[in-house]
């Protein structure tokens, strides 16, 4: 992640006892004051499981004494659960390969992640020009939705 662009949002940081960063997540603004959107979150490999589920339960406390009604999640790129969605040979060869490689990607486990607390599921699309823009769409996608945490400064640490 960028961190000059991070430092232009709203980020809410887990520190562990030795006041490291384990976790984070950050916001970007919205249209609407009662809407919240989360872009990034991530957590370093070697922490107990549930700790982004501890980060989410803290966020949403903060952000409805703030007057925030609504959180989206962001996207969970390339994980459709629609069977129905009619789709073509280029779409099924990258769910294909996404299914034999899920090292390279794990579109499934964040949306089953953020299923936990998704209630509704709005489609989003991307659009290529041509079949050989798939594999380079796949990777921007994966890049930008499983990055691991960075060290986070004691500079950068501060109220959300």
């Amino acid at each position: 992640f960028d961190r000059a662009y991070l430092e232009t949002t709203p980020v809410y940081v887990v520190f562990d006892a030795a006041d490291e960063a384990v976790a984070f997540l950050n916001l970007v603004p919205s249209y609407d004051p009662h809407l919240a959107t989360v872009v990034l979150m991530r957590r370093s490999q070697n922490q107990v499981n549930g700790l982004m589920d501890f980060l989410f339960a803290k966020v949403f406390l903060d952000l409805k004494q703030r007057g925030v009604c609504r959180f989206s999640l962001g996207m969970a790129p390339l994980s459709s659960q629609k069977e129905s969605i009619s789709i073509g040979a280029d779409e099924k060869v990258a769910h294909w390969v996404m299914k034999q490689l899920p090292f390279l990607f794990r579109a499934d486990s964040l949306r089953r992640f953020k299923a936990k607390y998704a209630d509704t599921w709005e489609p989003r699309y991307a659009v290529y020009r041509s079949r050989l823009d798939l594999p380079r769409l796949g990777l921007a996608l994966r890049r930008v939705t499983e990055r691991p945490i960075a060290a986070v400064t004691q500079s950068g640490r501060g109220a959300a």
